[in-house]
């Protein structure tokens, strides 16, 4: 990471946003490697997770963020999990004002990227407040 690399933001929320995507990597990834790369940009941070895993199916993809939803479901799926892990990233970097893509191909792995704005001194110490139904 570049020293230059800086970014205002909740520490807890980033926290959780780096520790759903890299314990995803290295969770589909049984062979290969796990990337974590961070690049500053104009407004904030640009944060890469990469990975040569499993990968996602393209047919997937619209349901990747959706809670509950996993590529492999029923009691002979391969991996582990209720599918809340990548629905709280985004809400997490939706609450930070930031942005989320995927690149995947099935066999050959994913990249994750996020892109996370400098927050003013007064937003970023604040506590993060979710919007929505439940609120």
């Amino acid at each position: 990471m570049p020293e230059d690399c800086v970014v205002a933001t909740d520490r807890a929320l980033l926290y959780r946003i780096l520790n759903n995507l890299v314990q995803n990597a290295v969770k589909f990834t049984e062979k290969g490697r796990c990337q974590v790369r961070v690049e500053p940009v104009a407004f904030g941070v640009r944060i890469h997770v990469r990975d040569t895993g499993v990968g996602i199916d393209p047919a997937f993809r619209p349901h990747l963020f959706e809670p509950f939803k996993q590529e492999s479901e029923g009691v002979a799926r391969e991996y582990e999990g209720t599918g809340l892990g990548l629905a709280l990233t985004k809400r997490l970097v939706d609450l930070l004002g930031g942005a989320i893509e995927v690149d995947s191909a099935k066999g050959e792995g994913s990249a994750f990227t996020v892109e996370l704005p400098s927050l003013t001194e007064a937003e970023a110490s604040a506590p993060a407040v979710a919007e929505g139904p439940m609120n």
